[in-house]
């Protein structure tokens, strides 16, 4: 069974972020929603996946960054894996104080592990199809949902 769990409570974050941890890898896909706003241009949501775990937080929605996010990110024994990490990392630094200490960046490592250069330049969805045969979808509704506008409550 798959769970996710959308919030913006930092008990709840506290709460799921010790769930996380329980888990036995410590390799977590990472990944950040930029505003959908040009205007206002900063990380509105970030998305931790462990196993069939999956943490969204609302981070435009917080009261204040959880010392619990902040330690997990930057725990040394902790990976966070994704396409485009370096500027998620970019992002959560200068809007909200937290960065992943260990970030691998897929595609690199994709193309390095197959030896394929091009393999650098592919998204999520064509690198898991190519390398591990699985197909990655993430419907329209969801994709261009305004995330700063919803409320979890």
């Amino acid at each position: 069974m798959f769970t996710t769990t959308i919030t913006n409570n930092p008990t709840i974050i506290d709460s799921k972020i010790e769930e996380l941890k329980r888990i036995a890898s410590p390799i977590l896909g990472l990944d950040v929603v930029v505003e959908s706003n040009p205007d206002i241009n900063r990380a509105s949501l970030i998305q931790l996946c462990n196993g069939s775990t999956c943490l969204i937080i609302q981070l435009s929605h917080l009261p204040h960054v959880p010392a619990s996010l902040k330690s997990f990110l930057s725990h040394p024994n902790v990976t966070f894996v994704s396409v485009g990490i370096k500027s998620h990392n970019q992002k959560l630094v200068p809007d909200y104080g937290i960065a992943c200490a260990n970030a691998v960046e897929l595609g690199k490592l994709s193309s390095r592990v197959c030896g394929k250069a091009e393999y650098e330049k592919y998204g999520l969805p064509d690198l898991a199809s190519l390398i591990a045969g699985v197909r990655v979808e993430k419907p329209e509704h969801v994709r261009v949902r305004d995330w700063e506008c919803w409320n979890a409550w």
